[in-house]
């Protein structure tokens, strides 16, 4: 069954109403209803949060815009009436160029999950409260519908009607999932699931992995997409690497898995490291830290690389338009260096922060623009700063933002 997303229905704000525009006694008084329709992002260039469970602003932290010109505000909320108001806000994460997620607290019952329109700032309250801690993913179809995940429930928010649903049969277990452009669902408990991952059709038919492909090995597998938006699910099994297809028969609602290519190379163990795409060449890069392979989607090809890769660990890699930057030293915690893959030609280089006097906490990129963009620490004042790695290995930091302690959050608008 399908519900209606709506504007959220504000009861009791935690601050209540912030700079009225209606005059001393013109606007509603905080123990009324108003009703949200936006919020203040729409000429951001940047969204970042400090701190954690925290008011949209506060004396530790927030969450916080940036414009095009360096301008700091305190993300805030509209009513309809005009009214400036203030709600605490948990996190806020990227959907895609149209919409973040925004997860709040309110007194409000079942008001914990939104969508914002990026150049609107218009809001759209869910009616269920999706998983925002380090669970988080979302996918977009090519028809515009989101994928979210919440508990053990993958929902698809139609945007053309602002509508959610349930996407897959109840009371399955997993713990991650993909949703490709055409509706398909895949979804698992992790590595050494095999025999357990299902993929869904659009129109509801679920299938085991296993079933699909009977050799999977648990230790040696993995999922990802191809450059036309189809599952590719690569088996690595007594020292031989095979890349299979899953195709979709629309009219018959039928999967199945063909395979690509064999190669006789051993990578190892892959549970924790996974195929990059690398849209200028449209081929796929995976390294073990001892070598590196490229997987050749048109061609039906697995080579060997003459360049050294640190491990495409998943969560490790950042790609730009011109770049894959793939974390090369650091802590579980920090970024030190990365190894920059140019996409064009597949050469290499070092960009060193701790040389240029940083190291990297939070980093954010986009295939869009050439820069990334990274929180950190700054060696020569001790500064938490907000800076932007060019596309030769220059840094520039925003002296005007800032920051009282380690962002937790950051998303490049545009």
């Amino acid at each position: 069954m399908k519900n209606c997303l709506s504007v959220i229905a504000c009861i009791a704000l935690s601050v209540g109403l912030m700079g009225c525009s209606k005059g001393e006694n013109g606007g509603k008084s905080n123990q009324e209803e108003s009703k949200i329709v936006r919020t203040t992002i729409k000429d951001a260039k940047y969204l970042y949060g400090v701190g954690t469970g925290l008011r949209s602003s506060g004396p530790d932290g927030g969450f916080f815009s940036v414009d095009k010109n360096g301008k700091v505000e305190p993300i805030r909320f509209i009513t309809e009436e005009g009214d400036t108001v203030d709600m605490a806000i948990n996190n806020i994460f990227e959907i895609n160029d149209k919409y973040i997620m925004m997860h709040v607290n309110s007194e409000t019952p079942g008001i914990n999950s939104m969508l914002a329109d990026k150049s609107s700032g218009a809001i759209f309250s869910l009616p269920v409260k999706i998983s925002y801690n380090y669970e988080f993913h979302s996918f977009t179809d090519k028809d515009g519908n989101i994928y979210v995940k919440s508990q053990n429930m993958i929902y698809k928010i139609s945007t053309g009607d602002m509508t959610i649903e349930e996407y897959i049969a109840k009371n399955q277990s997993f713990n991650d999932f993909v949703v490709n452009i055409d509706g398909i669902a895949y979804y698992t408990e992790g590595f050494d699931t095999g025999n357990t991952d299902k993929f869904q059709t659009p129109k509801g038919k679920t299938y085991l992995l296993s079933v699909l492909i009977p050799d999977i090995d648990e230790w040696g597998y993995g999922v990802f997409i191809g450059s036309d938006g189809d599952f590719y699910v690569y088996n690595q099994k007594d020292l031989e690497l095979s890349i299979y297809k899953i195709e979709y028969a629309s009219v018959s609602n039928t999967l199945f898995a063909s395979i690509v290519t064999k190669s006789n190379f051993d990578i190892g163990y892959l549970w924790d490291i996974n195929f990059v795409f690398n849209h200028e060449r449209k081929t796929h890069v995976i390294s073990n830290g001892d070598f590196s392979l490229e997987f050749n989607e048109d061609l039906k090809t697995i080579k060997q690389l003459s360049i050294n890769l640190p491990r495409t660990e998943v969560g490790n890699y950042y790609a730009t338009s011109d770049a894959l930057y793939i974390k090369d030293k650091g802590t579980e915690t920090t970024i030190q260096s990365f190894v920059k893959l140019n996409i064009s030609d597949n050469s290499i280089r070092c960009v060193d922060l701790t040389n240029k006097g940083y190291e990297a906490y939070v980093v954010t990129s986009s295939i869009k623009n050439p820069e990334i963009s990274f929180n950190g620490l700054r060696f020569s004042d001790s500064k938490n700063i907000i800076g932007q790695i060019d596309n030769n290995g220059n840094i520039t930091a925003f002296e005007n933002i800032h920051l009282s302690s380690q962002v937790m959050s950051l998303i490049r608008m545009n």
